[in-house]
């Protein structure tokens, strides 16, 4: 009876130490991984969300909205295709208001902030509206596989992407998580190396964001048409790319650097970028097809685009080697990225978003869905390309 004793009384200290120390990490000290949806689990990420937020606070980032009352107001666990718990997207309030959200996530046996905004949507979100249809999953679990990579499980186990009526087997999203979890790892590693051969940036930050400037999304072109070589009229959809280079373009007019005429319109931009870079092949096919835009038609397109408005930029290339330290080298340079993320289910899939800045491993991103900006942790971006464009 007394070994048994000893052995409970063990275990119970075993089980508070553990809990207390994955309670306790921040960022910087990664935690110990979530295994389930327990509310432990869920107390844990709370307590480390909390603590980002204060760090956050105490960092005085451009834009932050936050202060001491922020707090977590509603949650949303985010789950693998084991229906494994990996994470929780909290929303926030600050002084009774709604500010935004921060996501946090088990990557390879670490919590971390995997992106958060002070006044912007969670990702799911924008996917949902772009779906036109609302979030209502039939087991009430959002799942989660990295990148933009929000999905619902089907009655019949399989799965299918928030923007999407495609459907997924359980082997089709393993092996995107996996490979999504190994080159998190190796980016992580990347990030490690070069924070170690470089002075601190954990508060580097340019001043893109903080222009006077407003964000156009996607939602503000999708009543838009277009029309083939053979007259046929086909609506604006998949129209993230040539909306991130509106924002591209809006920013550098806003900035006074691009000589792009204050009388022409977003939705004129817009449509010419769209044209210019063959989005869903409306400039090249009579056929009716929502297939996006060809990575390798971006920078063409913004090339065209800025010729034809007599508002060439200094500097203009593509990179598909990418690298942290070369990105932060390009926003460094004043320049602004147009992103194409490897998006599910695989990397003939992409979504484009724009970076206009950074701080420490963080990226400020523009997502398209919304007026604001996301910091996103780089190391859980897949990243195919990225285009530089700068005045």
């Amino acid at each position: 009876m007394k070994i048994k004793k000893g052995v409970a009384l063990l275990l119970c200290v075993l089980l508070v130490t553990a809990l207390a120390g994955f309670a306790s990490a921040s960022a910087s000290q990664p935690a110990s991984n979530i295994t389930d949806a327990s509310f432990a689990t869920e107390s844990a990420a709370t307590s480390f969300a909390r603590e980002e937020i204060r760090h956050i606070v105490e960092d005085s980032l451009p834009n932050c909205i936050w202060n001491e009352t922020t707090d977590i107001f509603s949650s949303m666990a985010l789950y693998d295709y084991n229906d494994v718990c990996i994470g929780y997207v909290f929303k926030l309030s600050t002084d009774g208001e709604t500010t935004g959200y921060i996501q946090v996530n088990n990557i390879n046996n670490e919590l971390v902030t995997y992106c958060y905004s002070f006044s912007g949507k969670p990702a799911y979100e924008g996917l949902a509206a772009d779906k036109v249809a609302s979030f209502i999953p039939s087991d009430y679990k959002l799942y989660f596989f990295g990148n933009f990579a929000y999905c619902t499980k089907l009655a019949n186990g399989k799965f299918s992407p928030l923007d999407s009526v495609k459907e997924f087997t359980v082997q089709d999203v393993a092996a995107f998580y996996h490979d999504f979890l190994n080159k998190a790892n190796q980016r992580k590693e990347e990030c490690n190396v070069t924070n170690e051969n470089t002075e601190s940036i954990q508060n580097t930050t340019s001043t893109h964001s903080v222009q006077s400037f407003s964000l156009v999304t996607t939602s503000d072109f999708s009543n838009l048409y277009a029309t083939r070589p053979n007259g046929t009229r086909q609506r604006v959809t998949q129209h993230c790319s040539p909306t991130a280079a509106t924002n591209i373009m809006l920013y550098f007019r806003s900035t006074g650097d691009s000589p792009l005429s204050s009388s022409v319109g977003n939705s004129t931009i817009f449509m010419e970028l769209y044209y210019a870079m063959d989005t869903n092949s409306i400039s090249s096919s009579n056929e009716i097809t929502a297939t996006g835009t060809q990575w390798s038609n971006i920078k063409p397109g913004i090339s065209s685009f800025c010729s034809g408005r007599n508002c060439t930029p200094s500097s203009l290339g593509k990179v598909t080697s990418i690298t942290y330290s070369g990105m932060k080298n390009h926003l460094n340079d004043g320049e602004l990225l147009q992103i194409e993320l490897i998006n599910f289910p695989s990397v003939n899939s992409n979504h484009s978003v724009v970076a206009f800045d950074y701080s420490g491993n963080y990226l400020s991103l523009s997502t398209g869905w919304d007026t604001d900006y996301h910091s996103y942790l780089y190391s859980g971006l897949s990243i195919g390309q990225y285009v530089y464009v700068g005045y």
